[in-house]
């Protein structure tokens, strides 16, 4: 359990102490207050006002102690009915020896309110029975005359009886209540806690395995291609090994930058001191002199500066649709385009390669085929973007890709757009 939910605990259980404190040392005061009285009055003499001190004594220990401190009669019906028989005995026997009629004593036996009357409505009735009884009882025996208001001021008491009871046992459930709704609210917490954590798992786990693919593994392809080109020309051009076997040096660097940014949760490499525009045109001049497919970058509109995210969501578009040209397209040309609008910023990214159907790709998990057209599109998303891929059998690929600028992202979700 946190500190918080522990503390809140402590304050709802520890509500009800101040006013039980303040009841229980009413019930002290007027149990002493009695025995003032009661004892330079007592009719027996020295003998009956130690019995006096003796039963008050008593009424003290059992009130304050046995039902205060030990609570027995929390333990089942039958310890409260024992309890409370005990303390009924205790104060009945105090009000039938105080030689004040109506006196102290009597208003002592509201302490037994304090007790089993919280457990439950029932008992109330039980305490205003026994209340009342000992006030008749009380009278009977020490008035003469008979007077008709007593005992309808008997009959008043054990209604007010009943009614504070009703209010110990409203306050002590309510008490009741609060704590377990504050315990139920920790278990909450803690399942929630369970829960986000599992969730943050899963998503730095689905965050990584998408920047692998879009670095590290288009990396090992470019890699890989150079290699057997190079391996294919080592017999008739050693010039042009060499140049391939260099740009393969070059691209594992890269890698090798890229896996460390990504061990530390950087941004890409290629970003880092530079802008947007020059990253991506570095990005396609390096596609150039691997592919020899005629690819070039244009940027239209005023450059604008956007979120990193954003930065980085585009350039990781980018490497993402030229790798599947490298891989797939067969194109021979390859424009790049980043626009930058009044609200947005636009990337395309068009080839004249053979071109696929999009639907085809539905459900795919082959790595590096849709697999990699589903990670750009929720990173897209995340952005607050769209996405929208038009090809067709021999026909090439666009993709399109739109993303708000600062002034207008929004915390509605997006809307994406899959066109065939």
């Amino acid at each position: 359990m946190s500190a918080i939910a522990k503390r809140e605990t402590k304050e709802v259980a520890g509500a009800s102490q101040p006013l039980m404190r303040g009841w229980d040392l009413l019930i002290y005061a007027m149990l002493l207050g009695g025995l003032v009285v009661a004892l330079p009055r007592a009719e027996g003499g020295a003998g009956e006002a130690i019995l006096i001190a003796t039963l008050a004594g008593a009424f003290a220990f059992w009130y304050g102690y046995v039902g205060g401190v030990r609570k027995v009669w929390m333990r089942g019906t039958a310890w409260a009915a024992a309890f409370l028989t005990v303390e009924a005995g205790l104060w009945l026997s105090l009000v039938l020896l105080d030689p004040i009629d109506l006196g102290l004593f009597v208003w002592v036996g509201v302490g037994m309110l304090v007790h089993v009357c919280s457990l439950n409505v029932r008992w109330s009735i039980v305490v205003a029975a026994i209340f009342g009884g000992g006030i008749a009882l009380q009278q009977v025996l020490l008035r003469s005359e008979r007077d008709a208001s007593v005992f309808v001021s008997i009959l008043l008491n054990s209604v007010i009886i009943v009614f504070l009871s009703y209010l110990f046992f409203n306050f002590r459930r309510r008490n009741e209540e609060q704590r377990r709704l504050i315990h139920e609210l920790e278990e909450t917490r803690a399942e929630l806690a369970v829960a986000e954590r599992e969730a943050g798992t899963l998503a730095e786990r689905h965050r990584l395995a998408r920047d692998i693919h879009d670095t590290l593994a288009q990396g090992f392809t470019s890699i890989v291609m150079l290699l057997e080109a190079a391996d294919a020309e080592l017999g008739t051009n050693a010039v042009k090994a060499r140049a391939h076997i260099d740009r393969a040096r070059k691209t594992a660097r890269d890698n090798l930058t890229e896996a460390r940014s990504l061990v530390w949760a950087l941004r890409s490499e290629r970003l880092l001191g530079s802008s947007l525009d020059d990253a991506l045109e570095s990005l396609v001049g390096e596609f150039r002199s691997e592919t020899l497919v005629h690819a070039e970058f244009v940027v239209a509109g005023d450059p604008r500066p956007m979120p990193a995210a954003s930065e980085e969501c585009l350039l990781r578009v980018t490497q993402e649709a030229l790798a599947n040209v490298r891989k797939h397209a067969g194109a021979s040309r390859v424009t790049v385009t980043l626009s930058y609008l009044d609200d947005q910023v636009a990337l395309d990214i068009r080839d004249d390669g053979v071109g696929f159907v999009p639907a085809s790709l539905a459900g795919t998990q082959q790595f590096g085929g849709g697999v990699g057209l589903h990670a750009m599109l929720e990173r897209v998303q995340e952005q607050g973007g769209t996405r929208r891929i038009e090809s067709g059998r021999g026909e090439g690929t666009a993709i399109s890709v739109q993303l708000p600028l600062p002034t207008t992202v929004s915390g509605d979700s997006p809307v994406v757009v899959e066109a065939s």
